[in-house]
């Protein structure tokens, strides 16, 4: 399926997709998702020979100091959370005034998705509740909160030849204890 137009006049992060697209050394492949935040792009990284998932924020270059700051907070917040269950990051940087996040491909569908399906075998339910709880209290004992943990967040990917293995997904509203967390004001409602 062809991805959705957006206004072709909009700036450089929110324009129409378009194949072989550059952000700095990823080369974007296809867009797999659109958030509050930006675009994230499945792309590919030609000196390292694999994928990524690139985010770019809404706006490109007129993107708020705010989206700024959680995008790198973002980055900060991944860069310390080590753990199998948790996407990995790999670069956050500046390319013509536009801010970049670029994080490990996770190839898979949405718990929500799998959800959507049909009824969940209890091992694979029972399973999978066990490791997103791990990568939680992973998260939790470096400090962070997630603030937007929900079903889409949580991705299921078949990797090492074992099925179905969780992974958490978009921090962008996670909270640091350890980290400056003044990217959000008191009282602003967040996450889902």
């Amino acid at each position: 399926a062809a991805p959705t137009i957006l206004d072709p006049g909009a700036a450089p992060a929110a324009r129409a997709f378009e194949p072989g697209r550059r952000f700095g050394e990823y080369q974007a492949i296809e867009v797999i998702g659109r958030g509050g935040m930006g675009v994230v792009y499945k792309a590919w990284h030609p000196g390292l020979k694999c994928h990524f998932a690139v985010k770019a924020l809404h706006g490109g270059d007129r993107a708020t100091g705010e989206s700024v700051a959680r995008l790198r907070q973002e980055a900060q917040v991944l860069a310390r959370l080590r753990h199998p269950g948790i996407v990995g990051v790999n670069d956050v940087w500046e390319e013509g005034g536009a801010t970049y996040l670029a994080m490990e491909f996770v190839a898979g569908r949405s718990l929500d998705a799998r959800i959507a399906e049909g009824p969940i075998p209890a091992r694979d339910a029972s399973r999978w509740t066990g490791e997103i709880a791990e990568a939680v209290a992973h998260a939790h004992d470096g400090g962070i909160l997630h603030r937007d943990l929900s079903l889409r967040n949580v991705t299921l990917t078949t990797s090492s030849g074992r099925p179905d293995l969780v992974k958490l997904c978009d921090f962008g509203l996670a909270r640091s204890t350890v980290i400056d967390d003044r990217v959000t004001s008191t009282g602003t409602a967040v996450g889902t």
